[in-house]
């Protein structure tokens, strides 16, 4: 059973104890004569109406942050609407390896809650089938199911209590550990992504055994990859669910003269070999993460295709260089900043990027002029690696007396160019990178500030900012905490504003 068929259960009874509680009052105002039976059901009706009151406010428990405040009422109304979905891998986070003893405590509550119905005569749409004095009396001499004895009803409502009480303190102690279990499944996608990163980029330099003049370069697609990862999962399963797109041509630095020529050659012998791949990968190296099978298996399906028309980079659209078919306005800046972001995250120290995601090794793919007329968003960028240049490492002084945080501090000069739109070349990243350089790089930054406050907003300017405090901390993005902080501090932020964007 899912996060959301638990809480679909726990609402099911929700459904069922106001109308037993109706039809008991109902019931009561009938037989007010008899007194000991007014007595057990108004002692019975008490019971209802406070484990209604007490499995109303585990839902709300269960709600609270993950849906707005203004629908929580309307969700736990409507169990199974259509608002509970894009919810369900949050409720998933918050319930954890709880679970199934969620599942066990709610279909328990369930029974007991159609036994209820039964035993009050309530039909499918809440009406009873007794309407007055005498035919409650003639069902009660019938001798079936139906009984207004509260001594009938004490198992019942004693397996409401007994899961009520469950329910409330495993939703209780659930909410409270979710920071942390958050930090615990992020560590693991991390280690699992860049590990996969790894796989595939080996994977496709092993299969590249052609004798091109031209040197071959691939793309991957810097999109947001999230899942949750809870203990019990396996990580070979979760992979499969993570997509992959790959583009893949020869190297555009080979010169002007030649650059369309190679470009097109290759699009013309490639494409019908590289159109899908399915990669199948052995285990690969990924530290402190033992649970990856050794045997071969399915990774991922990556569509590997040549580009229609020779990229752009950023640089090359900051400088100008724009396609008339392209639109690179605010959405499209905070888009990317957000994806470049995460990716600076997922794919560090992987064979992907050698420190850090720049302004040259970041690019996008236009539409031919000639095929499309309609203008198109720059929002999917990629980042771009010779097949045959080895992973290294930007230029640092290794005499340096203090640890340079690079990948994080480069991030926040791209962002400031991006959003700003235009280069800034006490911003370039060239060159040794010594503590000095970059601590006069930081200020050139700061000074640019107000302007980036102006043209992405605070949540923008928080993030960047993070970026350049952290230029000198110990702790890089090999670092376990350091992750969880930039997350917090950087992903978070431009994720909460592409959110609230696509919302307006």
């Amino acid at each position: 059973m899912s996060g959301l068929e638990v809480l679909g259960a726990i609402t099911g009874v929700l459904g069922v104890l106001p109308v037993a509680v109706d039809t008991l009052k109902t019931y009561k105002n009938i037989i007010s004569s008899i007194r000991n039976a007014a007595r057990d059901l108004a002692s019975l009706i008490r019971d209802l109406e406070t484990e209604q009151v007490r499995l109303q406010t585990t839902c709300e428990v269960l709600l609270e942050g993950i849906a707005p405040f203004s629908m929580i009422d309307d969700m736990t109304k409507d169990p199974f609407g259509a608002t509970w979905e894009k919810y369900s891998h949050l409720l998933r986070l918050r319930l954890w390896e709880s679970e199934r003893e969620f599942k066990n405590y709610t279909l328990d509550m369930r029974d007991a809650a159609m036994e209820l119905r039964e035993k009050l005569c309530i039909y499918g749409d809440g009406s009873s089938r007794p309407k007055d004095k005498i035919s409650i009396i003639r069902e009660l001499k019938k001798g079936a199911s139906f009984t207004l004895n509260k001594k009938d009803y004490i198992d019942i409502v004693s397996r409401i209590k007994r899961g009520n009480l469950a329910l409330s303190e495993l939703a209780s102690k659930s909410r409270g550990l979710e920071p942390t279990r958050q930090k615990r499944s992020q560590t693991r996608l991390i280690r699992l992504i860049r590990g996969l990163s790894n796989g595939i980029f080996n994977a496709i330099r092993n299969a590249t055994t052609c004798a091109c003049a031209a040197p071959h370069r691939v793309c991957l697609e810097l999109a947001p990859r999230d899942a949750i990862l809870i203990p019990s999962d396996v990580d070979d399963v979760v992979a499969q669910s993570l997509k992959f797109h790959v583009a893949f041509g020869s190297d555009i630095s080979i010169g002007d003269k030649d650059k369309e020529e190679a470009y097109n050659l290759m699009k013309g012998q490639l494409m019908n070999r590289w159109n899908n791949i399915y990669f199948r990968l052995g285990s690969f190296e990924c530290n402190k993460t033992p649970t990856l099978s050794p045997s071969p298996s399915i990774i991922t399906a990556s569509t590997i295709a040549v580009p229609p028309t020779p990229p752009k980079s950023p640089r090359e659209l900051l400088e100008g260089k724009q396609s008339k078919v392209a639109r690179f306005d605010y959405p499209e800046k905070l888009k990317v900043a957000h994806a470049i972001a995460v990716n600076t995250l997922h794919l560090h120290s992987t064979q992907w990027v050698e420190e850090s995601l720049t302004l040259d090794n970041v690019i996008f793919f236009l539409p031919n002029n000639r095929d499309d007329a309609n203008i198109v968003s720059l929002a999917r960028p990629f980042v771009v690696r010779n097949l045959l240049t080895p992973y290294s490492k930007q230029n640092t002084p290794s005499n340096t007396s203090r640890p340079v945080n690079l990948a994080v501090f480069s991030l926040g000069a791209l962002l400031i160019q991006v959003m700003i739109g235009r280069v800034e070349s006490a911003l370039e990243m060239a060159g040794v990178m010594d503590v000095r350089t970059v601590l006069s790089k930081r200020d050139a930054g700061k000074r640019l500030f107000d302007q980036l406050l102006e043209s992405g907003g605070a949540n923008y300017k928080s993030a960047v900012e993070w970026c350049f405090d952290s230029v000198l901390h110990v702790a890089g993005l090999q670092n376990d905490k350091c992750c969880q902080q930039f997350f917090q501090e950087v992903v978070s932020r431009l994720e909460e504003d592409v959110q609230l964007l696509s919302e307006n």
